[in-house]
């Protein structure tokens, strides 16, 4: 990691940019021999040792139950996503496969490309029971490619989305690059240095820690050409329009941003989640949706942009109170994990005051062994509808608040479909991420209610019966806001990443489950991760090296599971 000294930064910044023509002009089969390397320190790096950090500074005690089984989904989530991504982007430099088969005839400019399964080996994947598909569009602009040096400020809450940022400006958009850490992930830089080597060895990639004053510098060095980010839109808008709010508003007015080069972004969203009125669910399809809307509720402590933050459900709908009930069962059992994010406490309390108290549910459960001193806020359920106030479908809280959005639909199907669509796409902040659970019969004798329902939303990905968190895992999709935001008016941002075929025109990545599906991350009754320390870990070691044993001993281990 370079020291953050400005002299020091200046040199570094200088000697990158001069490789930034050589990068992008070099021939993809070179290329793939630093992929190569990437991949193979991968295949030896410690991803235990990273979920353990991971879980630690997010305040939990690894000695633990719970701070250990978190320790492992943090090293399988990374290790997975990081593995999965390397390899599909040598996939597509030895393949050469630019454009994927449609998955069906092309409708009014609009492309279905089939982005999974696509391969024999797909078959044999945890998400082989989902269709993935990248939706293109002949009426939206190409990204322009030229050689380039790409500042990635990373994400705060997830040590993995670096990474996806950073392979992404370097093999999709042929930037050379600095990793700029956020604070609370400074102690990733190891495993950076470690993944990145031959790319820092040989100029074309750096990686530096540094306080607001040295970022800056970092930000308007005349050798940076692209600034990218994961984050909010309050630290958009200060890198793009100023610090001061006032002096935000004139330079929108005038359209005069301070920052005088590129800028794209990832920046959250109020994730709705649609369910769709008009079945008979069976009591395992209840439980089992409740505990997946759960898990992407609570994961991290809702401190991820794809979080669950809005569940709209339809008030006419006879299992509704009995889906919400389950939900409430379920909350309680999870305990309630330190809420280590800056500025947690303000913004909960910020949605509690925007509420009466009668529309507030505070769910009791117990508070986990923390590492760090931060509260540990409560699982809180905002009971809301057409005649309150806006504030939770306008704002992201960050923080471990659900509204639960109740309108009238006369549970019909059609009805349902069409208010929802409209409510997410005029009433609801952001176009990052939205889940709609359609029950089998539903998709099958409404079917293009459905479908309208999919091509209307706006949104950069829609998991259709699962959580996003599973759409961006699968890494072939892109990931990002819908197409059409601007820099005064940002929403969740500009850009997509991931793209390893590197499709141009995306408007939107759809991801189609099962309407139960053992491979949907879901909590059981008991509120329980899904998958226990030892399971983790034998998966990790199988997708770094997988060989006959390492099948058995993960094999073996789900027998000791269940």
């Amino acid at each position: 990691m370079v020291e953050a000294e400005p002299d020091r930064l200046s040199k570094v910044l200088r000697r990158i940019a001069q490789k930034k023509d050589t990068w992008f002009a070099m021939e993809d089969a070179t290329k793939l021999t630093y992929l190569e390397g990437v991949l193979r320190h991968a295949q030896s790096l410690s991803f235990e040792s990273w979920g353990h950090e991971t879980a630690i500074q997010n305040g939990h005690l690894t000695e633990t139950t719970v701070g250990k089984k978190q320790a492992g989904f943090d090293m399988l989530s990374t290790c997975s996503i990081v593995l999965t991504l390397i390899k599909e982007h040598i996939w597509f430099y030895k393949s050469h496969t630019q454009i994927p088969k449609e998955a069906r005839p092309s409708r009014n400019g609009r492309h279905y490309h089939l982005v999974s399964p696509v391969k024999l080996s797909d078959q044999f994947q945890p998400n082989r029971t989902v269709r993935a598909e990248v939706w293109t569009n002949d009426g939206l602009d190409e990204t322009p490619k030229s050689p380039g040096f790409c500042l990635v400020l990373g994400a705060g809450n997830q040590p993995f989305l670096s990474f996806a940022d950073m392979m992404h400006q370097l093999f999709v958009q042929r930037h050379c690059c600095i990793l700029k850490h956020h604070p609370l992930r400074s102690y990733c830089d190891s495993y950076f240095a470690h993944l990145f080597q031959d790319l820092i060895r040989d100029g074309f990639v750096e990686c530096v820690e540094a306080n607001l004053e040295h970022t800056e510098i970092i930000i308007n060095h005349s050798s940076i050409t692209h600034v990218h980010m994961t984050g909010g839109t309050s630290t958009h808008d200060a890198i793009v329009w100023g610090e001061d709010p006032n002096q935000q508003e004139a330079n929108k007015l005038s359209h005069t941003p301070i920052l005088k080069k590129p800028m794209t972004s990832e920046l959250g969203c109020v994730t709705p989640w649609l369910i769709c009125s008009g079945a008979q669910w069976s009591e395992k399809e209840l439980w089992h949706h409740a505990g997946q809307l759960a898990i992407a509720f609570t994961h991290n402590d809702s401190f991820n942009c794809l979080a669950a933050k809005v569940v709209v459900i339809d008030q006419d709908w006879p299992q509704a109170d009995d889906f919400i009930k389950k939900l409430r069962t379920i909350l309680r059992q999870i305990e309630r994990p330190a809420s280590y994010y800056p500025g947690a406490q303000s913004r909960y309390d910020d949605f509690l005051r925007a509420y009466p108290t009668d529309s507030v549910e505070i769910i009791q459960s117990t508070e986990t062994p923390k590492s760090i001193d931060v509260p540990s806020l409560p699982w809180t359920l905002l009971h809301i509808d057409s005649t309150s106030s806006d504030y939770a479908l306008q704002n992201e809280a960050f923080a471990p608040v659900l509204a639960i959005y109740r309108l009238h639909a006369d549970n019909d199907p059609e009805q349902y479909l069409q208010q929802a669509t409209r409510l997410a796409n005029t009433h609801i902040w952001g176009s990052l991420s939205c889940t709609v659970l359609a029950h089998p019969t539903i998709r099958k004798n409404n079917s293009q209610a459905f479908d309208q329902c999919i091509h209307q939303l706006r949104y950069g990905t829609i998991g259709v019966n699962l959580w996003t968190a599973q759409c961006y895992a699968i890494t072939r999709t892109a990931w990002g806001a819908y197409p059409g935001n601007r820099l005064d008016n940002v929403g969740s941002g500009i850009g997509f990443v991931n793209n390893p075929f590197q499709l141009e025109r995306i408007e939107k990545s759809v991801v189609y489950a099962p309407f139960v599906d053992v491979n949907q991350i879901s909590v059981n009754q008991t509120g329980q991760i899904p998958i226990s320390y030892e399971q983790s870990q034998a998966i990790v070691n199988l997708l770094q090296k997988p060989s006959i044993g390492r099948i058995a001993k993960v094999i073996w281990s789900q027998m000791q599971q269940s």
